[in-house]
């Protein structure tokens, strides 16, 4: 009884520490005055509005959603192919193989920027949008290998192998059999991949410049110059957007199955 009664503690103490400061931010974005306070004083739409009209915002939303999509777009490309091969074949060095696709995970997303900043920045020209395209795109690979290695683990490689002995050449062999049958993994590393990215801030500090920044990194550079209510709406904003992507995403995976 006392083992239960601890484990109830210890389990709405874990809930307070996780939900409690989004709770408080929550509660500071209705806030009518520009100083940041808990409890609100008063009541107001006012920092969403500003959120939503505040050009570096703007700006800042436009630049995450597309280096994100092209990043995790780029990544499925790559770690598709690497997943099916680690789950269908046997060869020496797999696990070296595998350690290697999921390095990034190991490697501090501050120590990736900086390399990035460093060594592959120089040689392309200073180009931000490419420098963030591949960074968000080695940061997406291990999340599509995990996702989609665990939807192909679950996969009964001889219909694959019967299709191609009817005559079906390997390539279509793939896309007819494999692809349908992880098709929500699919789409379930796509979404994990593409919210890491987009909310992605260790990246865009270093790659990002002054007239190319994204959400993330202009919401940082807001808080360096003053510190306001703002923030706070445009982070409830950005929690609404990955609560609703991570909905649909059940909600359509739920479908499919269905059918």
């Amino acid at each position: 009884m006392k083992k239960s009664r601890l484990l109830l503690v210890i389990t709405i103490l874990t809930y307070i520490f996780l939900v409690g400061p989004m709770l408080i931010m929550v509660g500071t974005s209705f806030s009518s005055t520009a100083a940041v306070s808990f409890p609100p004083t008063g009541f107001s739409l006012q920092w969403y509005e500003k959120a939503l009209t505040l050009p570096s915002f703007q700006r800042g939303f436009v630049t995450s959603l597309s280096v994100s999509l092209i990043g995790t777009t780029l990544a499925m490309l790559l770690g598709i192919p690497a997943a099916y091969a680690l789950n269908k074949y046997r060869f020496r060095g797999k696990a070296l193989v595998n350690g290697f696709f999921l390095s990034p995970t190991l490697i501090p997303s501050l120590v990736l920027g900086f390399a990035l900043l460093r060594s592959f920045i120089p040689r392309i020209g200073g180009s931000v949008y490419l420098g963030l395209a591949v960074g968000y795109t080695l940061i997406a690979i291990p999340y599509i290998i995990r996702t989609t290695g665990s939807a192909l683990s679950n996969f009964d490689f001889s219909i694959e192998e019967a299709a191609r002995s009817l005559g079906t050449p390997a390539i279509p062999a793939f896309f007819l059999t494999v692809i349908p049958n992880i098709r929500s993994g699919l789409i379930s590393a796509f979404i994990l991949a593409f919210i890491n990215s987009f909310n992605d801030v260790s990246i865009g500090v270093f790659i990002s410049s002054p007239g190319t920044m994204t959400l993330p990194t202009a919401m940082q550079s807001l808080i360096i110059g003053r510190l306001d209510p703002t923030i706070a709406a445009a982070s409830v904003l950005l929690m609404l957007m990955t609560i609703l992507l991570m909905t649909l995403s059940e909600k359509l995976l739920g479908i499919k199955l269905k059918r």
